[in-house]
């Protein structure tokens, strides 16, 4: 019997887990009205409760925590669908262009995202496309979709 909890970590994080000194750094030093321009006039300027999956280093549930709000931030689960409340928004990018070898990443076609929310009953409210605010992931050509809905 194992002693303590076990972690599982899927292949496409495993990069992240393993490279994560290295990638704290250039995380931290982007600007959060940067990386979410596409809707930072979606999140409330009253306090209000913000799931933040994927939370990488935390910088965005630290900035959204100094605003007032009440912030839970945690990793990706089966059971997003219960988390959920009316009037909810979930904002949602996705990167698109190669990724590094130690972390990969998986194609997702935003038309599939947006047909999985409708499913859902979610209503998209925005869908912008943008090139990456990183100098060198623009030059890879990395582009993003930023994609909002509401419940």
């Amino acid at each position: 019997m194992t002693e303590g909890p076990v972690i599982l970590i899927h292949p496409a994080c495993a990069g992240y887990e393993k490279m994560a000194a290295e990638l704290t750094g250039p995380y931290e030093a982007l600007a959060f009205e940067d990386v979410h321009a596409a809707w930072i006039d979606l999140i409330p300027e009253q306090p209000s409760d913000i799931l933040d999956i994927v939370a990488g280093t935390g910088r965005d549930a630290a900035h959204l925590a100094f605003r007032g709000h009440r912030v839970m931030a945690v990793d990706p689960t089966p059971h997003l669908a219960g988390l959920r409340r009316r009037g909810g928004r979930l904002l949602i990018s996705l990167r698109h262009g190669p990724s590094p070898a130690v972390r990969p990443m998986y194609a997702v076609a935003a038309s599939d995202v947006i047909s999985g929310g409708k499913a859902a009953g979610l209503t998209l409210i925005r869908r912008k496309k943008m090139e990456s605010i990183q100098s060198g992931n623009r030059a890879l050509g990395i582009t993003w979709t930023m994609l909002a809905f509401s419940s």
